[in-house]
């Protein structure tokens, strides 16, 4: 077995995320397998084995992708706003709709706890909330930065708690097309929670 450049290594670990992504989006963490994420990008099944530990780590390391890519979003939809209610509006309602979107479904998730031999320790779990802290960071930095003195005197955990909170009603609540309003059928969630809580933050 060859070794290969670092080049070559970049491209094929980035192909085969990219050919995973697209697979385990279409039939689930459970039904896709390492042959049928190499098979394509020309390796043996061996060699995906020299860029992860297993089938569940590359999940991991899938999802932890699609987070990058939502924080990225949320950079893009903030990059124009100069009003602190409207920032944290769009914030949370662009979070919300990208845990619909999302591009694995609960059942993935789930099957990748179940695929482990342990859960995570506290230690582990530290970890990757203090990464999620450090990425949340930057964006209130930048809100705060955008929208001056109005911006209300929020951390980044705080921030953290409020999303996970909407995230819960996003994936569990009966939130859509379900109150009336002026336009028509609205959402509790966009049309009503988020406004209310944006509003709330931003008023003395």
């Amino acid at each position: 077995m060859r070794n290969f450049t670092e080049d070559e290594r970049e491209a094929i670990r980035e192909e085969l995320l990219e050919t995973g992504r697209e697979l385990v989006s279409v039939y689930g963490f459970q039904k896709t397998t390492v042959s049928d994420i190499t098979e394509p990008v020309g390796v043996a099944k061996g060699t995906f084995y020299r860029f992860f530990d297993s089938k569940s780590d590359f999940f991991l390391e899938l999802i932890s992708r699609e987070h990058d890519r939502r924080f990225d979003r949320i950079e893009d939809e903030l990059e124009d706003v100069t009003d602190a209610t409207e920032g944290l509006e769009r914030l949370f309602a662009t979070w919300a709709r990208d845990v619909e979107d999302d591009l694995f479904s609960d059942a993935d998730t789930e099957d990748l706890m179940k695929s482990y031999d342990r859960r995570p320790d506290r230690e582990e779990r530290d970890a990757e909330y203090e990464r999620f802290v450090s990425r949340l960071q930057p964006i209130l930095d930048t809100l705060r930065e955008q929208t001056g003195e109005e911006f209300p005197d929020l951390s980044a955990g705080q921030l953290g708690y409020l999303l996970e909170e909407i995230e819960t009603i996003a994936r569990f609540g009966e939130h859509a097309h379900d109150i009336d309003t002026d336009d028509g059928n609205g959402s509790v969630l966009y049309d009503l929670h988020i406004p209310s809580l944006a509003k709330g933050l931003t008023t003395d």
